[in-house]
């Protein structure tokens, strides 16, 4: 008698946890990390609308209504993407763990971006249409002065991580 005394108020408890449960939380809606289920570490917006986000796994979504619903892009890799950036709608990097994408289509189709080493990449950011830079580990930054078409070794001598790059006007 004890043990269906005790597992009907077990029941009842659980039926109230979950009525009070819905109740609360009724109102929100689970928003990251759909729609891949991975770890996002770098997001770029190119307007209010329109951005990208980069993360594990070689995540990589995008949003074109200000990050209220998020579509997957393919990159063709399982490596950590620590950063993403677009210079316009249609012309985008993202790096991370020996891996350096480009993508000349919005990131329907994300290619490996010919590259003299191969590091942790961190960040990387373009000062203008024409000169971007890209950082990591052992110290390295690499530069392009042809809209990311080709990437220079501008220094790799420190055992440093570097972590963020950024410019606060165009050159």
């Amino acid at each position: 008698m004890k043990k269906k005394t005790f597992f009907i108020i077990a029941c009842f408890c659980c039926s109230l946890f979950t009525f009070h449960s819905s109740l609360t939380y009724g109102q929100w809606y689970w928003q990251n990390p759909l729609p891949t289920g991975s770890h996002y570490y770098d997001v770029y917006f190119i307007n209010d609308d329109e951005g990208w986000a980069s993360g594990q796994y070689g995540a990589v979504i995008h949003t074109i209504d200000g990050g209220i619903t998020w579509e997957q892009q393919t990159t063709k890799t399982l490596e950590r993407l620590w950063t993403v950036y677009f210079k316009d709608d249609m012309h985008g990097w993202t790096a991370g763990v020996y891996t350096f994408l480009r993508t000349d289509d919005g990131g329907n189709t994300w290619t490996p971006q010919d590259c003299p080493v191969s590091v942790h990449w961190r960040d990387i950011v373009f000062a203008d249409e024409m000169h971007g830079w890209i950082v990591g580990s052992t110290g390295t930054i690499l530069n392009t002065t042809d809209g990311g078409d080709t990437w220079n070794v501008q220094q790799q001598d420190s055992s440093y991580l570097m972590n963020y790059v950024w410019f606060y006007d165009a050159i």
